[in-house]
C-alpha cells in the first residue's frame, strides 16, 4: 500500500487479513527485505484527510491541520514520529483554532489510537506551533 501511496495502518491490514499483528509485521519485513523495496515514509498530511473524514471534521479544520503540519515539518518535529499520532494531534489543535468542538476520544477513535497518545503529541506540537 505504501508503494502505491495509499496509507494503511498495520491495524487496518490486520483487520482485513485476519493475521495477528506479530506475524503480519514479520511477513511485512520479510517482503521488504526479500524484494529490496524502498518504502517511502508516510507523511502525516496523508493521514489528516482519513482521520478527519472518519471523525466528521469540517474542511476548514482539515486545511488548518495541514497548515500546522507544514509549519512543524520545517522544524523537524515530524521526523521519526508516528504519522497517525501527529496528524491526530494536529487535527485537535486545528479544531481549537477554528473553534470546532473535537474531543480526544472522537479523534482517537477515528485515528484508531489512544486519547493519551494524542494528548502527549499535542503538548509538544502546540509548543512548536506557538513558536513558529
Amino acid at each position: 500500500c505504501r508503494i502505491s501511496g495509499t496509507h494503511r495502518t498495520l491495524k487496518d491490514m490486520q483487520k482485513v487479513s485476519g493475521v495477528n499483528r506479530r506475524n503480519l509485521t514479520k511477513y511485512y519485513r520479510l517482503l521488504i527485505k526479500e524484494f529490496n523495496w524502498q518504502i517511502p515514509v508516510v507523511d502525516p498530511t496523508q493521514c489528516v484527510v482519513r482521520i478527519a473524514n472518519n471523525a466528521g471534521v469540517s474542511e476548514k479544520t482539515k486545511r488548518t491541520a495541514i497548515d500546522i503540519l507544514h509549519k512543524v515539518k520545517q522544524q523537524g518535529f515530524i521526523d521519526g514520529k508516528d504519522p497517525t499520532s501527529v496528524a491526530a494531534a494536529a487535527i485537535y489543535i486545528a479544531g481549537k483554532k477554528t473553534k470546532e468542538v473535537l474531543s480526544f476520544k472522537k479523534i482517537g477513535s477515528a485515528a484508531n489510537i489512544t486519547e493519551l497518545t494524542i494528548r502527549n503529541v499535542r503538548k509538544r506540537l502546540e509548543i512548536l506551533v506557538e513558536n513558529s
